[in-house]
């Protein structure tokens, strides 16, 4: 079952740009100020939320609707209150992965399509510029630069990491769909992190597999199993650790030379 399928999904974030942290849970986005915790305001979401994400003071929350369908909800965050901005029926399934590149939104779903979306001041709403489409559902995404172009991974459902990379020559512009690498056994990629060059991929067959995107062919140099379902993975720079959450709710430490599990 993906994770933005339970009804009480839920995320944190801190607003850099004003002193103010949003939670999301179920069907509801809370903003508590740093200044004064007691002091809060809530955003009812119609739908379950799935994966929330924040950027330049801009909230974007994902959402499943009543006929099952991805939408977004905009938030521009002004001194602690939001304004709403819906964008509708964006996909056809679960949106699992946002992020912003150049003022423009990308979402990702299980529908298997990866979407580009900008304001059209004529229309006054946000529209769909560009689109990729991957062989499976999208579980997880990750916005990388290989030799100074954007390229996205999409963790899919079956298992793969799909690369697209960016052809703005196509009428209209498109994400290509350029190297699949069969990482997981067939069971979905539910996170994934650079470290030192490297993608890191964790996924539901209990692996963590290291992919090098060196060159134009991209290949796995390295997989650890711990024996558990995966459900996140972040790389902590700071004290060069590896943060595993599993699926029973357990989290992992590991050293990211050699993938060597950190013990205290």
């Amino acid at each position: 079952m993906s994770l933005t399928e339970t009804k009480e999904t839920a995320c944190a974030l801190h607003l850099a740009e004003f002193p103010i942290l949003a939670v999301a849970f179920g069907r509801r986005v809370m903003f508590f100020s740093a200044e004064d915790p007691k002091s809060n305001t809530d955003i009812q979401i119609e739908g379950d939320i799935s994966c929330m994400i924040v950027e330049k003071g801009i909230l974007a929350v994902a959402y499943i609707n009543q006929n099952k369908k991805g939408q977004v909800l905009l938030a521009p965050v002004q001194a602690g209150f939001p304004t709403k901005v819906l964008i509708p029926d964006c996909h056809d399934n679960a949106i699992n992965g946002m992020f912003f590149i150049e003022g423009k939104l990308i979402t990702a779903s299980k529908d298997c399509y990866i979407r580009m979306w900008s304001e059209d001041p004529q229309k006054q709403k946000m529209v769909s510029v560009a689109s990729g489409m991957s062989t499976s559902g999208i579980c997880s995404i990750k916005l990388l630069e290989l030799s100074g172009k954007a390229v996205i991974a999409a963790g899919c459902e079956d298992g793969t990491i799909q690369l697209f990379t960016w052809d703005d020559q196509s009428t209209p512009p498109k994400w290509n769909r350029a190297f699949t690498v069969q990482e997981h056994n067939n069971q979905m990629v539910s996170a994934m992190t650079l470290c030192n060059g490297l993608l890191y991929s964790s996924g539901f067959d209990g692996t963590v597999c290291i992919t090098s995107l060196a060159g134009n062919d991209p290949k796995r140099v390295n997989s650890v199993n711990v024996q558990a379902p995966i459900s996140a993975i972040k790389y902590y720079a700071k004290a060069d650790f590896m943060i595993l959450g599993l699926a029973d709710g357990t989290v992992q430490l590991y050293k990211s030379d050699g993938f060597s599990l950190y013990t205290w």
